[in-house]
Formats: structure tokens, C-alpha cells, sequence
């Protein structure tokens, strides 16, 4: 039972209703900033639906 219950608070679906959303480009997940390059188009998967924008500008910044 506790198994179910970690994957079911893992599920992605479940970290989109928090208010998390899954980006990629070329249908690979986006995990850093060299995933992307300008002019790429990027999918946003949101609670409710998907965002398509398109990479215009890039900035690396150092979080501690």
C-alpha cells in the first residue's frame, strides 16, 4: 500500500495539479539551459493544457 501511495504522489499528473509544468523541445524533456537553443520551439505542459512558445533569448544564472 505505502508503494502505491509514493507512486501515486509522484505521478506526474499529480505534480501538474500543484502548479508544476513539463517543457521540451523535440519531445525531449527540458533539465537545463543548454537543452535549448534560440529559435527552438518549446512545448509547456500545464494542469489544463500545453503552451507552444518559441526560444527567443537564454540566460545562465548560478542558484544556490
Amino acid at each position: 500500500k505505502k508503494h502505491l501511495e509514493l507512486l501515486d504522489a509522484y505521478s506526474p499528473l499529480k505534480i501538474l495539479l500543484r502548479g508544476y509544468s513539463l517543457s521540451s523541445v523535440d519531445g525531449q524533456y527540458i533539465k537545463n539551459i543548454d537543452d535549448v537553443n534560440i529559435g527552438d520551439e518549446m512545448v509547456t505542459i500545464v494542469n489544463n493544457g500545453k503552451i507552444i512558445s518559441k526560444i527567443i533569448q537564454k540566460e545562465k544564472k548560478w542558484i544556490l
